[in-house]
């Protein structure tokens, strides 16, 4: 059985690490919720160019790389 004192060094750590997973997630989310908003004023500004559907195609493979 660990001591106390182990216990709680095991607790802060893994508290460490699920904060860093969170921030990081975090940091993430607001990365593909700018791009989402990019690609929509970008789709209202021109929908007919080529220029918006390059840059549509461009967000969507972006996104994939996300997978939670």
């Amino acid at each position: 059985m660990k001591s106390y004192r182990e216990e709680n060094q095991y607790l802060q750590k893994k508290k460490k690490i699920v904060n860093n997973q969170i921030k990081s997630l975090k940091r993430r989310l607001k990365k593909l919720h700018y791009q989402i908003q990019r690609v929509i004023l970008l789709r209202n500004k021109n929908k007919s160019s080529k220029y918006y559907r390059f840059r549509y195609i461009k967000q969507i493979n972006l996104n994939k790389k996300f997978n939670f």
